[in-house]
Parts: structure tokens; sequence; C-alpha cells
């Protein structure tokens, strides 16, 4: 027998959006919002009967559901005798179930009766966790929420967007809320950037690398000021500007060796990519895939070091857990979080090669030096920071103004 009701688990801010729209839809109907940890088993029946009581429709939503044998017991039975006329919401906001297609394994019997109760099962996901199983995904859900506000934005910003927001989908969803009641039709880079709100490392080095590059120093110390104001360390900061020098001087190495500006940004997002000897090698990234999966695993790694790099086998020891790995289980350090930030780097390489043309005869030499001097500097700012926190401010100060090319 079909009956009226559903089972709402995931993120919680689209199961709220959703609900919602049931009370909408339901709007003549009398509704309960409650909470289980309020109200006792009597009083939800007594709810569920209202409509006998003459009330017409009655909607219930029961939400905060106690990880408890005994109350799924006491759901199915209620569900299980439910007038046509009433209509049951099992909110998970406890998310004890965690995921309806693979459920926590005490509720594996609960989740299967109501299937058999033929109870709808709306799974509206959780957060996109640390490492991004599937960027795709991520991106297809950006698209999607900002087509419902009749706004456009392509794959590379939609991804961008998602770096720099964070991986909530409900802290996702309310940022592409408030961006669409404003904001152009087609959503650009330089919006994200310009409006987006920052939750990450990686939306901090995005957006004082846009002010750095635009030299708006007094704008880029606002912004760390901002940063320093939600939680985000003085430390942090450097490290991140650091990185830029890092991978700014990198750009430079890669020029130096002949590579255009493509093969530059490529070669800057393989960076920190295990072994490097293959992601740094020619070939289609299906390629460099099949031969980096070979050492993958503690074995491929002895192999590939013995093989290759000729290393005694006395020296191997076994790989840390706490070591990095990609969402494919590759070994990495530091990798790019997306090809903006490899842009920018070669574009400053390329500044830099503008101010010594034609004034010096080895402009290779020049540029290469002038780009080591940045990073020089930098480091220097970040050790001086750690060595005496009361200069971060000034430290921090000097950082900008060397990324920028207004001084070193």
């Amino acid at each position: 027998m079909s009956v009226s009701a559903c089972l709402f688990t995931g993120d919680l801010a689209l199961c709220r959006r959703d609900i919602n729209k049931i009370r909408t839809f339901m709007s003549n109907a009398q509704c309960y919002e409650i909470s289980a940890k309020d109200v006792d088993e009597d009083m939800v029946r007594t709810m569920c009967g209202s409509s006998l009581m003459g009330f017409g429709q009655t909607l219930v939503i029961l939400k905060d559901l106690p990880n408890r044998k005994e109350y799924r017991n006491f759901l199915i039975s209620l569900i299980s005798g439910l007038e046509i006329s009433v209509t049951v919401v099992l909110w998970d906001t406890e998310q004890h179930v965690k995921d309806i297609r693979n459920p926590a394994k005490v509720w594996v019997e609960f989740i299967n009766t109501l299937k058999g109760l033929e109870v709808k099962m709306i799974d509206k996901g959780s957060d996109f966790g640390t490492q991004w199983k599937d960027r795709t995904e991520v991106i297809k859900f950006v698209k999607g929420e900002f087509k419902r506000y009749d706004r456009t934005i392509s794959d590379v910003n939609a991804e961008l967007f998602g770096e720099i927001v964070g991986l909530g989908r409900g802290m996702l969803i309310t940022e592409i809320e408030r961006l669409s009641i404003a904001g152009p039709k087609n959503i650009s880079e330089q919006f994200i950037l310009d409006n987006a709100f920052q939750s990450s490392s990686a939306a901090v080095l995005y957006k004082l690398g846009d002010l750095i590059d635009k030299n708006q120093i007094e704008e880029t110390m606002n912004k760390i000021h901002d940063f320093l104001q939600i939680g985000i360390y003085h430390e942090l900061i450097g490290e991140v500007l650091l990185r830029r020098a890092r991978t700014i001087l990198a750009s430079g190495y890669f020029w130096a060796k002949g590579h255009n500006d493509s093969q530059n940004c490529d070669m800057l997002m393989n960076m920190g990519k295990f072994p490097s000897a293959v992601w740094h090698s020619s070939g289609s990234s299906g390629e460099k895939n099949q031969k980096a999966s070979k050492c993958s695993s503690q074995k491929g790694i002895e192999w590939y070091f013995s093989k290759y790099l000729g290393m005694p086998e006395k020296y191997f020891g076994d790989i840390s857990p706490k070591a990095k790995k990609s969402k494919d289980g590759f070994l990495y350090t530091e990798s790019l979080p997306h090809r903006i930030v490899a842009q920018k780097a070669v574009e400053f390489v390329h500044r830099v090669e503008q101010a010594y043309r034609g004034k010096t005869p080895d402009i290779q030499a020049s540029v290469i030096g002038r780009l080591i001097d940045v990073y020089l500097s930098v480091s220097d700012s970040l050790k001086e920071m750690r060595y005496d926190a009361t200069k971060s401010e000034s430290e921090l100060r000097k950082m900008v103004l060397t990324l920028s090319g207004l001084s070193v």
C-alpha cells in the first residue's frame, strides 16, 4: 500500500528548501513542524490523526530523529497506519542515515522497510568533501543552482566558484542565491573574484592575487585585514603569498626552458604530482595517469625508485599514513587549485620580461635573477613574521609590494 510520506536526508539547506516547497504546495493543510526531541510519541500520533477531528489535510514534518531502534519501529508503525489525508515528512536533521544508497548499518532495515511501504526517499547529498571525488559533480551542481536564477556560468568559472566558496552544498546554495539577486546574467571570473565569499586558503590566493596583479596595494591590505577578522592567521596569509612567489619562480624556469604559455601552465598544474618525471614528460593526461598509476602503491614506488632512479633498496621505508594523496590515490606535495593561478604566474613573468626587454644583453638571466629576488624577499618576510609576530603586518605589506612588482 502506498502512503503519503517521505524521508529527507543529506544537506540541510537543500532539504529545507524542498520541504518549504512542500509546505507551500500544501498551504491549505494543517501543518505541524516538530522535533522528536521536544514531543513524545503519543503527541506525534495525535498530530498525525488530527484530520480525523475535522481539520482536513494534515502535514506533519518530524525532524531530529533519534538514533534508537525503538523509535525507528515507532515510525514504521506510524507510517503504516497513516490516513490518506495525512502526509508525513521525516527529516534526518541529525544525519544518522548518512547516505540513502549506502545507509549506516543500523538504519538499513528501517530504510528497506520504508521502501516496502513506498515511502519516497529524497537524498539531497552531503558536502563534496575535502578532496573532490569528481570535479564534474561540483561543476554540474554549481551550474544547476545558478540556472535556477536564470544565470549562466562556464565550467571553468563554476569550478573556480566552488574552490573559493567551499565544498558545503548549503554554503554554495546560499552564496549563489545572494549573488544572483543583483548579479549579471553571465557569471564571470572577475565577478566571482570581486563578490564571492572567500572561505578557503585557495580563496585567499585568488583574491589577494587578483588585487596584487592590479597593483591595488591598499585594497590588498584591507582584504588581508578582512581575512584576519574572520580568523585567518597572518602566517597562513604569508604562506599563501610565498606559494604565489614559488609558482612565479617555477613559471620563470619553464619560460626559460622555452615552453609556450599553454605548456607553461600545464607544467605548473602538474607541479607536486608524483612522480614528477612522468607528469612533466610529454604525452596526454591519460598516458601520464596510466604511467603514474604504477607508482600509487608502496611496491610501485619502490619499483620506480630502483629501476628509474637507481636507488638502493636499503633506503626504502614505509609511506607515512599522513602522506597527501590525490582523488586518484596518487601521492603529491602541493598542487595548484586552479589554472587561473598558473595563468597569473605566467603573466607576472611576462611583465618582468617586458620590463627588461631592450635594457639588458641577457634578458633570460635578468628575468630569472629578478624572480629569484622576489622569491627570496617574500621568503625572508615570512621568516621575520614567524620570528617576531609584531612585524606581521609590515612584513605582509612588504610581501604585497614585492609580488606587485613595485618593490624587491
